[in-house]
């Protein structure tokens, strides 16, 4: 289900909530039963990024906890960039010897970028779309579903950046803010119910 709703389109997200929500739980449920020994970090993986669609961000990061530095040695190319963008953290691994070497080496400069301020919504959406359909003839089937689950994450981490909703819903000219985000303890990212203010001119 998860993969189905992040191969649609983004805007999407909010009318497929509780759908969201479900594979969340369901990928939860599996690892607290733990019949599934092998897929441990997957999962945590899976479950976190839905939780994160559906718009709880804080039961997306708890479930991110349990994924030690260790555990992140383990995991494949696109699951350590998966784990990047739901930490919102660099992506510092240089992806030698990937069949898609080009493609994700420019989208996680751009990824690396946003996190810096630089990088557009049309940039990140378009490098995304093209890793995408290079993986989408070539990859796995777990790599289909892991692409799918990152562009549909760095697309709605750029809509609740701070730097978006400001520039949306703010009547202050995005140089004004500027210094506000050189300071070291601003916000980055609105959670969903700030979002959800600021749509409504709060």
């Amino acid at each position: 289900m998860l993969g189905d709703l992040t191969a649609g389109t983004f805007n999407n997200l909010e009318e497929e909530k509780y759908r969201l929500l479900f594979s969340a739980q369901y990928f939860n449920s599996i690892l607290e039963a733990e019949v599934i020994s092998h897929s441990q970090r997957l999962l945590q993986l899976l479950s976190s990024s839905a939780y994160y669609l559906a718009g709880y961000p804080g039961s997306s990061q708890v479930l991110l906890k349990g994924i030690t530095n260790g555990d992140i040695g383990q995991l494949t190319l696109m699951e350590q960039f998966l784990f990047a963008v739901l930490k919102r953290i660099p992506f510092l691994n240089t992806p030698q010897g990937s069949s898609f070497y080009e493609s994700i080496t420019n989208l996680t400069n751009a990824w690396n970028s946003f996190l810096q301020g630089s990088s557009s919504y049309e940039e990140l959406d378009e490098l995304s779309s093209i890793l995408r359909s290079y993986i989408y003839l070539h990859g796995t089937d777990k790599d289909l579903l892991l692409i799918d689950v990152i562009r549909t994450l760095i697309l709605k981490r750029f809509k609740v950046s701070a730097r978006s909703v400001l520039s949306e819903n703010s009547d202050i000219g995005m140089e004004l803010w500027e210094p506000y985000f050189t300071k070291p303890n601003h916000v980055d990212e609105f959670w969903p119910s700030q979002v959800k203010l600021a749509e409504y001119g709060v």
